[in-house]
């Protein structure tokens, strides 16, 4: 049994999204969500972390673990779910099996790693539980069902005591550790990990990215992993991602790493390895872009649904300050070559983490950010067009069609501003805002006017 955690079934979302003609390339226009300055955002996921059918997210902010609610329309209400200094890193799963997303994280300071659920409700209250206390400078959480008994488990990479751990789930939600890998094991430090079936053989391994290799753990179907080499010429991994990025069927695999100082001669710091489908796989290497920034962030989505996985980084020169989002369009060649294309270029934001998600459930995917200026930021892609939508409140707001739609709106056409209609007011004693009066509304008329409410 494999459970997918959100990040990996993003992956196959972004997949089955309708395709579009195939010179489409997105345009993006960049939302701020949280401008708290001075609260380093390193890490973000994606999940529907209060069951409404909307896209949340969660980031680490330096001072808490920060949930951000979306309501469908354009709006985020931030919350937060744990505070506290050095949270570095957070994974979204469904940790306990009850069916709701809960939180994962890991603090640098405190070395600690914690899984926080959730108790199911509308707007969502969180308890905190601490799996592990010595994960010394602990920089990467992860969860996926790595015994395969059908619960998820949760892994950690931490870089002073070069570790990288997994913790079993017994099903009750109480976790033993396992060191998965230690010192030489790993060369020096793991920077960042990533769980996936590399070899195709039904069960979870894992990857890591260190100071000086990109590796794969191959597990036996009995938790016990053997490291393999993927790439030994790298210094300091950062990101690491794994998709079937050339449509044959196997695992491949997406790095970030830089091999010199900014200023110096471009490197290779985005590369891909191609799985030549083997018992166990080898690897090739391919460079997905030469670049004298520094990497920080790799993903894999169908960005501009064609039907192929493109390639999307954040990367900085940290010299000048200078930063970058960009996609990389899969030409759907055999093997695959990229071109890239800037999604976002700013100054001084120093983006650390990326997601990438259909946050607005138009049916293109959109980019998330979050950088060590305190800024998490939403790329909005306009593969589908926006226009003005009468929500049944009486107000205006710019969404696509099917966002639109999903808010019970009337939709008033492509490219149609709000200021150019007028929106109907709001349904008398519509509570609940779908456009009508039905029972519920009704009652609760009643109750207001009589003063039962």
């Amino acid at each position: 049994m494999s459970i997918l955690t959100p990040r990996r079934n993003a992956i196959l979302s972004v997949l089955l999204l309708t395709a579009t003609p195939a010179d489409a390339q997105p345009n993006f226009t960049a939302i701020p969500i949280d401008v708290d300055g001075g609260t380093n955002a390193k890490s973000i996921d994606s999940a529907d972390l209060d069951g409404d059918g909307n896209v949340d997210f969660v980031a680490s902010r330096g001072i808490a673990v920060r949930w951000y609610k979306y309501d469908g329309i354009g709006n985020f209400t931030a919350q937060d779910i744990v505070t506290g200094s050095g949270y570095a890193t957070v994974f979204a799963a469904d940790v306990d099996g009850d069916g709701d997303i809960d939180v994962i994280s890991g603090n640098e300071q405190t070395d600690t790693v914690q899984w926080h659920e959730n108790d199911g409700a509308s707007t969502p209250t969180f308890t905190t539980h601490t799996l592990f206390t010595e994960a010394d400078l602990v920089t990467c959480v992860f969860a996926a069902d790595v015994d395969g008994d059908g619960d998820t488990d949760i892994l950690s990479a931490s870089v002073l005591d070069e570790t990288i751990r997994w913790y079993e789930n017994d099903g009750m939600e109480n976790f033993t550790a396992h060191d998965l890998a230690t010192g030489n094991d790993i060369f020096s430090g793991a920077g960042a990990i990533f769980a996936s079936d590399v070899d195709g053989d039904g069960d979870i391994d894992v990857l890591a990215a260190n100071r000086s290799a990109i590796q794969w753990f191959e597990n036996d179907g009995s938790e016990n992993f053997t490291a393999r080499d993927i790439n030994t010429s790298i210094v300091n991994g950062y990101s690491i991602f794994a998709a079937d990025m050339d449509g044959d069927g196997d695992t491949d695999v997406i790095s970030a790493s830089f091999f010199s100082v900014p200023g110096d001669d471009p490197n290779p710091i985005f590369q891909w390895y191609e799985n030549d489908g083997n018992t166990p796989p080898s690897f090739v290497t391919r460079v997905v872009l030469n670049s004298n920034f520094d990497p920080t962030s790799v993903y894999a989505a169908d960005v501009d649904q064609d039907g192929d996985l493109d390639i999307v980084t954040t990367m900085s020169d940290f010299s000048n300050g200078e930063d970058e989002t960009i996609w990389h369009e899969n030409d759907g060649g055999s093997p695959p070559g990229f071109t890239p294309h800037i999604a976002y270029d700013v100054i001084t934001i120093t983006p650390w983490d990326i997601i990438v998600a259909d946050v607005d459930n138009d049916g293109d995917v959109d980019i998330l950010t979050a950088a060590a200026s305190g800024l998490v930021m939403w790329l909005e892609s306009d593969l589908v067009p926006d226009g003005a939508c009468c929500l049944p409140t009486g107000s205006c707001a710019v969404n696509s069609e099917p966002s639109c739609q999903n808010a019970n709106g009337t939709y008033q056409g492509d490219g149609v501003v709000c200021g150019d209609v007028s929106c109907p007011p709001a349904i008398p004693a519509d509570f609940d805002f779908d456009g009508d009066v039905d029972l519920i509304d009704f009652q609760q008329f009643q109750q207001y006017f009589t003063g039962q409410q």
